[in-house]
């Protein structure tokens, strides 16, 4: 738990420091070599806008990155709450569809990524 406490203000630094200090923001290596952005490009902007409270900036730029770190938050605070951690107790056929909604969501986020970012990421 000190662990998770030291990263999270390790990493809420971080994010500060890209906003208040003008350090530039990190290199997709997979658009580099490809030209397309990849699936997450955009997730530090939409991480970045987290921080600053403009949700709506941060689903722009990437909704699963946004959605996950929102999720992400909220199992984190009530599995602190609950002081217990959290499970789900999924059958076969359930994990499977688990697997493909998880991979629907990260190819069409992918899409939206390419067709309404690729512009703006460059």
């Amino acid at each position: 738990m000190v662990a998770a406490f030291w990263l999270g203000a390790f990493l809420l630094s971080l994010g500060l420091g890209f906003f208040n200090a003008g350090w530039s923001l990190p290199l997709c290596h997979f658009k580099t070599l490809t030209g397309i952005p990849c699936a997450t490009c955009g997730g530090t902007r939409a991480c970045l806008s987290l921080l600053r409270g403009n949700f709506g900036a941060a689903f722009v730029w990437n909704p699963l990155v946004t959605a996950l770190l929102l999720v992400g938050v909220v199992v984190a605070l009530l599995r602190v709450g609950l002081r217990r951690s959290l499970s789900l107790n999924l059958s076969r056929g359930e994990r499977l569809g688990m697997y493909v909604l998880a991979g629907g969501a990260f190819a069409a986020n992918w899409l939206y990524v390419i067709l309404h970012l690729s512009k703006q990421l460059s």
